[in-house]
């Protein structure tokens, strides 16, 4: 009588979980397995994005980007010769802590460019192809995006792009990367499980936002570069953020002009491989930046003093 009571509860828990997924199936008129898919729905505008089942979709990088394909070259060229010059100082700064000097090679050039280019062709690709006409952005905040690893430049340069998606599971995501750069958006993200995020460069830059980002956990974040360049209305705390993993920080807040929160608390974190060159640059901050940056900035500027002499 036992076994039989049990079966029946088991057969009715499955029924129920059965219901549930069909319904939930139901729910959803498309159902995209991947990028690509996705992209050739909402190309659509007749299609609404609340239509759209995007559980299984673990790459939304440059989804509605409004980048024109020479935008999309410009783009990548003035990237690489970011890269090249940050992966040179790296190598000069570290090299400075050793008291050592460092001069690039053609070599080393070389090398750099043939590492960026292997990610080139890709990237570019999916700044090319993807959904840059859409206008209409209601039901997106209904999105499943619990897979999803990678939302680099997702929305980048839709400047009126303001959908409020603070209900999204990104606890996936690894890439974050201009996700909002030129945009007007400035929702609240404070719900957002960021515990796996790497890359968090230029994240904000040229937008409009100014929300509460201090509880995010960024413990796992290696790029800030430009994460707030130019995001001229930004002006939270960021006190409380783990930086220890963060070696880019360059540009960080240059011409962020309304930002001047303290930052001395991150001194005590940094990473002692942590690029910041020019991080507050035409900033609030510049002429009274946090003592751990002066200190950084006096010893990388003596040395590339006794290397000029």
């Amino acid at each position: 009588m036992k076994i039989c009571k049990i079966m029946c509860i088991f057969a009715i828990c499955l029924g129920a979980f059965a219901l549930t997924s069909c319904t939930d199936s139901q729910k959803y008129t498309y159902h995209p397995k991947d990028r690509d898919e996705l992209v050739e729905l909402v190309r659509d505008e007749s299609i609404k994005l609340n239509e759209i089942d995007t559980s299984a979709i673990t790459d939304m990088s440059y989804l509605f980007a409004h980048f024109s394909t020479e935008e999309c070259h410009d783009v990548f060229a003035e990237f690489f010769k970011h890269i090249e010059s940050f992966v040179i100082l790296a190598i000069e700064e570290q090299a400075a802590q050793k008291g050592e000097s460092y001069a690039p090679t053609d070599t080393d050039r070389e090398n750099i460019k043939n590492n960026f280019i292997a990610q080139w062709e890709t990237r570019k690709q999916k700044c090319i192809y993807n959904a840059r006409e859409r206008i209409d952005f209601s039901g997106i905040d209904s999105w499943d995006t619990s897979k999803v690893k990678d939302m680099s430049y997702m929305f980048g340069g839709v400047e009126e792009f303001n959908q409020p998606l603070n209900t999204w599971n990104v606890s996936s995501v690894q890439n974050m990367n201009g996700i909002f750069i030129g945009t007007a958006f400035n929702q609240p993200l404070d719900a957002w499980d960021t515990s796996n995020v790497e890359d968090m460069g230029a994240m904000f830059g040229k937008s409009a936002f100014n929300q509460p980002l201090n509880t995010w956990n960024v413990s796992k974040v290696k790029n800030m570069t430009l994460m707030f360049y130019e995001s001229t209305h930004f002006n939270q705390p960021l006190n409380d953020w783990d930086i220890s993993q963060v070696v880019d920080m360059n540009f960080m807040f240059q011409n962020a002009k309304s930002f001047k929160q303290n930052l001395e608390s991150w001194g005590q974190r940094l990473n002692p491989q942590v690029q910041t060159h020019l991080m507050f640059k035409d900033s609030l901050l510049e002429s009274n930046p946090p003592k751990w940056y002066k200190e950084l900035d006096f010893k990388i500027t003596r040395f590339h003093k006794q290397i000029m002499e």
